[in-house]
């Protein structure tokens, strides 16, 4: 049997090649979106993490281009907030991406104030532990002993309560 070669590239230019290129690779990606995306939900979730994508951007370059002080002392002085008030936590628009992509500069930016905060979170963490009340704690380690206790001394006393 006898192969038999064609070269596209005799019939066809490259403007004309890469078209059919696009046109395919559109065709596909409209066949996945349409299989894919079966509900609302589905592309409300899309639309939102492109609108995000879009936003991280515009925040990106703001940052980096036109209030680079401004924010670092904003950041600073947020992160500080953050270790004294735990419920003004709101930093979704510093994107730290999971996906190779580049690190936003106000993320970096955020690592940084939290790196310098070191001192105030070793405080706070202190803080907590020392504020904590252990007596519950102190109970259920009892109790859990208590319990320990008796399942190793009365074994046929636990089957029959386990059974009914």
């Amino acid at each position: 049997m006898t192969n038999l070669e064609i070269n596209v590239q005799d019939y066809l230019t490259d403007d004309e090649l890469k078209a059919i290129i696009k046109s395919a690779v559109r065709d596909q990606i409209q066949g996945y979106v349409e299989r894919k995306i079966n509900s609302e939900k589905e592309l409300t979730r899309i639309l939102n993490n492109a609108a995000y994508d879009v936003a991280y951007d515009i925040v990106n370059n703001v940052c980096k281009n036109q209030m680079q002080q401004t924010l670092e002392e904003y950041i600073n002085a947020k992160v500080k907030e953050i270790l004294l008030d735990a419920s003004s936590i709101k930093f979704e628009m510093f994107y730290h991406s999971s996906y190779g992509e580049k690190t936003g500069f106000a993320w970096t930016l955020m690592q940084q104030a939290i790196k310098d905060s070191d001192g105030l979170i070793k405080e706070k963490v202190k803080e907590c532990i020392t504020e904590y009340d252990f007596r519950e704690v102190k109970e259920r380690v009892f109790d859990e002993i208590c319990n320990g206790f008796r399942e190793a001394m009365f074994p046929e006393e636990n089957k029959k309560t386990s059974t009914n």
